[in-house]
This record gives structure tokens, sequence and C-alpha cells, in this order.
């Protein structure tokens, strides 16, 4: 765990190092090198932990989920280029039952899952076990898998113009027939996935873009 702690008199041995501290230029004790994620992660913190010599505690792992929340944030646009792009390339599937078919009957063409919730969902147990197969399915064929909290945004994405989703709470996202996805937003959402699953994140959560 990186520390960094702010100069006290005990560290003021020398007339070079008191007259720093007296021009507010706060010393740090020697730490060992810290990761480039990390380094990146305290640069972008406000300035007063730099100034006034504020001790910070933040471990590693604790930095890289602030990172992977933030990018979290970031891959919503990245998600909907995508969603778009399958739909024009008719390789996207609506629906729970919709989906499930195709991840029975072709599971190798299934290559980007997304789930999304509603305010019925914490009511609804037959929807929470179907949610259960469909992660634990994608875990065991290693197709990335995300959560969205807006499933009304989803529906509106995914739809046509001419009709109305009532069942846009699993989004199944296929490889076309010729071969694989070479879409740079896609290949952004798959590091992401892999990113959060290192934090144990198996499924992250995205927010989609607002209208």
């Amino acid at each position: 765990m990186a520390r960094l702690q702010p100069i006290g008199e005990q560290l003021i041995g020398s007339p070079a190092r008191a007259a720093l501290y007296k021009r507010g230029k706060p010393l740090l004790r020697e730490q060992p090198a810290l990761s480039a994620d990390l380094l990146h992660c305290l640069s972008k913190l406000p300035l007063p932990w730099r100034s006034l010599g504020i001790v910070i505690n933040m471990t590693l792992e604790e930095v890289l989920t602030q990172k992977t929340t933030e990018r979290a944030e970031c891959t919503g646009q990245a998600l909907e280029e995508v969603l778009v792009t399958a739909m024009d390339n008719h390789s996207l599937t609506v629906g729970v039952y919709e989906c499930a078919k195709v991840m029975n009957l072709d599971p190798d063409s299934a290559s980007f899952c997304v789930l999304a919730v509603d305010e019925d969902f914490e009511c609804d147990i037959a929807l929470q076990i179907h949610f259960t197969l469909i992660q634990s399915f994608c875990f065991d064929n290693d197709i990335s898998i995300v959560r969205v909290s807006d499933m009304q945004r989803l529906a509106e994405i995914v739809a046509d113009k001419s009709e109305h989703l009532e069942d846009a709470h699993c989004v199944l996202i296929t490889n076309p027939a010729d071969g694989a996805w070479e879409d740079p937003s896609l290949e952004k959402l798959h590091l992401f996935c892999e990113e959060s699953r290192r934090l144990n994140d198996w499924v992250p959560e995205i927010s989609l873009p607002g209208r």
C-alpha cells in the first residue's frame, strides 16, 4: 500500500529542508515506486493534498476500482454505438427468451451480452433466475457481459421506430456469419469487461448516455 505522509518536525533536519518547509513546499518520505495507474490517479486528485500535506491512504485496488467506475461512464457511448451497429448488421437479439434460445442453439456466435433492470426487477423472481442463468452461461463461455440500470433507455436504442419493446431486459450481440467483429467500440467494451473481472466485478454496470 502506497502511503504519502506530510513532513513533520522530525523530518526537518537540514537548513535546506527547513527552508523548503517554511516556503510551503512539504516534502514526502521516500516511498517504493508507484504503479503508472496509481500515479495517474494521484495526479488527478485536487491540489490541497499536495499543498497542505494531507495524508492519503489508498490501496492500489481502491484506485483501480475508482478508475474502473470512471471508465464505466465513458464506455456508455461505446455501448450505444455498438448496439446501433449490431442492429444495422442484423446481429442483435433482444429479449430474455430470445437471447437464451440463441445461446442454447449457437453459443459460439454470442459475443457480448447486456442485462438491463427496471423498477420491477427486485420483485420479479423469475427474471432474477433468468439473469443468474444467463450470467453463468456467459462466465462459462467467456462472453463479455455488462449491466445497465435504465432498461427504457436501452429499449429506445435497440427498438425500431415502428415498434415498442416490452422486453429489453437482455440484449445479445452475435458475431456476423463471416467472422468476428472488428469494431473498435466493441473491442473497448471487451477490454473494459476484462479489467473489471480482474477486480472481481464480473458484471460491471455501464451508464448509457441520455437522449
